[in-house]
Order: C-alpha cells, then structure tokens, then sequence
C-alpha cells in the first residue's frame, strides 16, 4: 500500500493527455499517412486553450477544468430557454431562487450595492423645540 500518493489534479490530466494526443497524431501523420496532419488543426489550439486557462488567475472553473469548463459556461448562457421550456421557474428555487442568487453574484463581480445599508435621515436631527424652565 502506497502512503505518500499525490493526487493529479484534473486540468494536468487533461494536459498530459492532450499532449499524448498530440503526439500520437504527430507520429502516425509523419510516419504514414499525411492526411492526420488535418487532425492537429483541431488538437493543437485545444493545447494551447488549456494551457491558458491553467497560467489564468480570473476564473477557478477554467483554471481547474481547462476545457470543460467553457461548457459551463456555455450551458450557463443557454438556461434561461431550457428553464423555460423543460424545468421550474426562476422563483422556485430552495432555499434561494435563481433570481436571488443572480443578484448576489453579479453585486459580487461588479461591486454595485443597489441599496444604503444605513438609513438616509439623519440619526441626530437638531430639535427646534425650545424648552424654558418656570
């Protein structure tokens, strides 16, 4: 039994094995058929994407799930027209509705706040009252 493993972490998996690729493509086009080199039009900027998003600091998805990642994104864009049709609303949501954790996320990005947390009167308003002792 092996004690000190170490884990790999998925996006160098997906590199190693983008770069396998690579190389199997390299190597069946330069020894025989010449046709494969078409293939590498597809594999090399897939390299090149995940080695982007792993040197990327902005987004965690990206950077720990360099290619799949992007489908998240995708599916992310394309939710309001599958809720629309095949699942529940925006307000059903437990314990908090889409519409709830969309807000939260986007004042979260941008750092907007639509809304005082204090009050807007003053707390210490002057009195004009005189009082006069009799």
């Amino acid at each position: 039994m092996i004690k000190n493993r170490k884990q790999v972490s998925f996006s160098r998996m997906v590199v190693l094995v983008l770069l396998l690729v690579n190389a199997v493509i390299l190597k069946i086009a330069f020894t025989g058929n010449s046709n494969w080199y078409w293939a590498l039009v597809i594999f090399v900027p897939l390299l090149l994407l995940a080695f982007s998003n792993i040197r990327q600091k902005k987004h965690a998805i990206l950077r720990n799930f360099p290619i799949i990642g992007y489908l998240r994104y995708f599916f992310e864009s394309i939710r309001p027209e599958m809720r629309q049709y095949f699942f529940e609303s925006d307000l059903d949501g437990k314990p908090f509705n889409r519409r709830q954790r969309s807000i939260v996320y986007q004042r979260k990005r941008v750092r907007i706040f639509s809304f005082r947390l204090n009050t807007k009167k003053p707390l210490k308003k002057r009195s004009r009252h005189v009082v006069l002792k009799t």
